[in-house]
């Protein structure tokens, strides 16, 4: 069982690797997602970057706005919300604009949780 847990946070890393590398995601915000995903134990959970990722953007926007996202409950992929276009800055615009259209699932699945 041990080398399954082993072999699964190996492709985990592998997939947020390429992902990252992929990306528009500057590199200096690289070690902030890898330690939030830790943090939060999410790194465990969402094994696919693309989806690991997208739960860090979105987990850092809705802070600035004073909540945060319960994924349990959320109901939404969190790989939707994963930050992708030509730069940085419009595909930060990108993600927020697919955000804002799962908000009221997150605000119907009771999935925002005020900070």
């Amino acid at each position: 069982m041990e080398m399954r847990t082993e072999e699964l946070r190996a492709a985990a890393r592998k997939s947020l690797d390429e992902c990252l590398a992929d990306s528009v995601v500057p590199k200096e915000l690289w070690p902030d997602i890898e330690a939030w995903l830790v943090e939060t134990g999410l790194g465990a959970i969402y094994l696919e970057g693309r989806e690991a990722v997208g739960a860090w953007w979105a987990s850092r926007e809705v802070a600035r706005l004073g909540y945060a996202i319960n994924f349990a409950k959320c109901g939404c992929l969190p790989g939707n919300w994963f930050p992708e276009g030509e730069n940085w800055l419009l595909a930060q615009a990108e993600a927020k604009l697919r955000l804002v259209a799962d908000w009221e699932t997150l605000i119907t699945n009771a999935a925002l949780e005020r900070i």
